[in-house]
């Protein structure tokens, strides 16, 4: 029996459980423009997932791309000027850039990319990318005008991604998933480290056995917004940036990552499933002080 099929039936006969999503919405990787005004995210709200812009409220949504294939993961300018995204499929696949509305869309890098960030002046773009091998993530550099690529990492089986730029432009923090095998099982676990982007030294942050990652620098500079099922479920927390004074963000029931902070440091807007859906949330960041 299909779910249509299943849906009416349940109509017929006058069944009184909670309804269903039959088709899920995914609006997903919110990220907020450096006036606070407006957000950017991934949605397939109309059908294929596009890059879609609306007022922070939610209110007034627009689609910005209709690329073949699937397009995801924008970033913001530091300026608000222009929008850096990844499209995955087919001729158009690579990483792109675009005005704040939608117009001069261009592509970047030709090759799979995502998870894109801007260096805090502008001129530069960290990625991750599976352009070496096909599959193992590792971090590259470029420049916006598509010259000096520079490869950061290059550690398979290990795999590097989720970049975030310190205030300084020095140093990125990132995910990285580590990858063994034990006695024919492979293991699987992901931290947040940072990395110094002249010396190419790396220090791991969260220091956790449990599955840490989608970390996010502060406007400020001085603290981390990552997700963690360190406590059971997916939830958002936030450390130092020496990776300290870790404090949970939220309490949910409900699975909570890819958390992105507002331009002034006030509130978190992160992804939450439910229902069927993925739906973008905005909580208040928990102050220096609060304890669990």
């Amino acid at each position: 029996m299909t779910i249509v099929a299943a849906f009416l039936l349940a109509t017929a006969i006058g069944a009184t459980e909670a309804p269903t999503f039959i088709a899920s919405v995914e609006d997903a990787y919110p990220n907020v423009s450096p006036d606070g005004m407006h957000m950017v995210w991934q949605s397939n709200r109309a059908g294929g997932v596009d890059i879609w812009r609306a007022r922070v409220d939610g209110s007034e949504p627009r689609r910005l791309t209709s690329l073949p294939g699937d397009e995801g993961t924008p970033v913001w300018s530091p300026d608000g000027s222009r929008i850096v995204f990844g499209a995955g499929e087919g001729e158009t696949q690579g990483l792109w850039l675009m005005d704040a509305d939608g117009e001069n869309q261009r592509r970047l890098v030709v090759a799979p990319n995502n998870h894109a960030v801007w260096s805090p002046d502008g001129k530069r773009i960290a990625f991750s990318s599976t352009r070496a091998d096909g599959r193992t993530h590792d971090l590259y550099l470029i420049d916006v005008d598509g010259s000096n690529e520079r490869r950061l990492t290059d550690n398979a089986p290990t795999w590097d991604s989720y970049p975030s730029f310190t205030r300084d432009g020095k140093r990125l923090v990132f995910r990285r998933m580590l990858v063994a095998e034990q006695d024919g099982t492979k293991l699987v676990n992901s931290e947040v480290m940072v990395m110094d982007l002249e010396g190419g030294a790396v220090t791991n942050l969260s220091r956790n056995p449990w599955f840490d990652g989608w970390p996010v620098v502060s406007p400020d500079g001085t603290r981390i917004a990552f997700a963690s099922n360190r406590e059971d479920m997916f939830q958002v927390f936030v450390m130092d940036l020496d990776g300290s004074n870790v404090v949970r963000a939220n309490n949910s029931d409900y699975v909570e990552v890819r958390p992105t902070w507002t331009p002034d440091g006030k509130r978190l807007l992160f992804n939450r499933s439910r229902d069927g859906a993925t739906q973008i949330v905005s909580v208040p960041a928990p102050p220096r002080s609060a304890t669990r």
